[in-house]
């Protein structure tokens, strides 16, 4: 997104509490619509023709947004500024897609499946954003993921 830039200086000013939390809220419906939306998508059809529909309708959004969006419109132009991360998101988007569909498939229940993989993510990254951006891990933290820990084993050993 413009001016989204993830090596922004320190510096500058915290964004207001809406603004702030707006990609979090957007964030959750959007998974929220995708996880049931992925739960429903029938079985019979063919995993990858379902993600490759899937994607078309992507291109198509995202391409208007572009041309809504973007003050030059030139989109030769912008995504010769790309580098390795465009195609490794949609390399990592496809796996997600696929698994997510594959979740339900090989019967795992909505409400444990989601809950398992986010938190056992979340505390992944956790661990990933203090080995490799030296996050700050505090006490505070490490409690929370501890009771995230002991939670995923009581619902995924509850199964």
């Amino acid at each position: 997104m413009a001016g989204m830039d993830s090596a922004a200086p320190a510096a500058q000013k915290k964004p207001n509490a809406l603004l702030k939390w707006t990609p979090v809220l957007l964030m959750i419906g959007s998974n929220l619509a995708y996880t049931v939306t992925a739960k429903v998508t029938p079985t019979d059809v063919d995993t990858f023709a379902s993600v490759s529909l899937t994607y078309c309708v992507c291109i198509v959004y995202a391409l208007t947004m572009f041309f809504i969006t973007s003050k030059n419109k030139n989109y030769v132009k912008e995504v010769k500024k790309a580098n390795w991360t465009a195609p490794a998101l949609g390399a990592c988007l496809v796996c997600l897609e696929l698994s997510t569909i594959l979740l339900f498939r090989v019967g795992w229940d909505l409400s444990v499946s989601m809950l398992l993989a986010y938190v056992i993510l979340a505390v992944v990254l956790v661990v990933l954003g203090r080995v490799l951006y030296k996050e700050t891990l505090t006490a505070k933290r490490v409690v929370g993921i501890a009771i995230s820990l002991v939670g995923v084993l009581l619902v995924g050993l509850a199964g």
